[in-house]
């Protein structure tokens, strides 16, 4: 699967009925102040990322493969959400899955963004809506000190990371319509070589200590996360060279290369 993002495929720019649909999405927002995801009524704010349906399809993914393998792995399990925004990947782990089977941690760099991830954990706790453990903290992934003092901190390491870190080149960013940036940071969309930079330091911390090494290999994925247009390539090397395996393109619903998968053992 992930041939297709070697080849470079799926690199074709919105069509301009997709771009219709994502403006009146974000108007239907502005007026309910919330937005679907995950069964859940995300509350929205800007200039905190508004979810997309795209993560909320491959966040699902993880949530059935979990599930289905629940019997075999070891709980509860410690997942962790990078660049977490509004929280809407966390809160959906700890809302759809089983009552404590799984602990989950958010990080941010923002403090607007995990001021909402508190508001709307605080929101669902209040309706019983949250079953698993959510925490969030504010943490600077490249930061050599902060990650460092982070990865210490949170030992044994996490059994799943998962992350829609920004991917938007800076150039692709410049033309992007008001809708986007007028309501949304810069900072949760833009990252330097060609999108890639915070997928490249996830793939190295994941590989040097933020991921737990299991003996044997798992089916369920052990770090999920999603890119743009052309930049699967990229990744999936830097994913190889740091010794990853299995690795997988996962599609979205309109057929786009949406995320890259990988798990790494021993």
């Amino acid at each position: 699967m992930a041939q297709a993002a070697r080849n470079g495929k799926n690199s074709k720019p919105f069509s301009d009925e997709a771009w219709k649909f994502e403006c009146k999405r974000r108007k239907d927002v502005a007026s309910t102040g919330t937005q679907p995801f995950c069964n859940l009524d995300i509350v929205t704010r800007p200039p905190v990322l508004i979810p997309r349906w795209e993560t909320e399809e491959w966040t699902m993914r993880v949530i059935s493969l979990l599930y289905s393998r629940l019997h075999y792995l070891e709980k509860p399990i410690h997942i962790l959400d990078v660049c977490t925004g509004s929280g809407c990947i966390a809160l959906s782990l700890a809302h759809n899955m089983p009552a404590n089977t799984c602990f989950v941690r958010g990080i941010d760099i923002s403090s607007q963004a995990l001021i909402l991830a508190n508001l709307n954990l605080q929101v669902f706790r209040s309706n019983n809506l949250i079953k698993n453990d959510v925490i969030f903290s504010k943490v600077d992934i490249m930061n050599d000190d902060e990650i460092a003092s982070f990865v210490q901190n949170n030992q044994p390491a996490f059994d799943l990371i998962l992350s829609n870190p920004p991917y938007i080149p800076r150039e692709q960013y410049d033309k992007l319509g008001d809708e986007v940036k007028l309501w949304e940071d810069e900072i949760a969309l833009i990252a330097d070589d060609n999108g890639t930079a915070f997928h490249s330091r996830i793939v190295n911390l994941a590989a040097n200590g933020l991921l737990k090494r299991l003996k044997e290999h798992n089916v369920v994925p052990r770090l999920v996360m999603e890119f743009g247009a052309d930049q699967g390539a990229t990744i999936i090397r830097e994913m190889e060279r740091s010794k990853f395996t299995s690795i997988e393109v996962w599609k979205d619903g309109v057929g786009r290369d949406r995320c890259v998968v990988g798990s790494i053992s021993q």
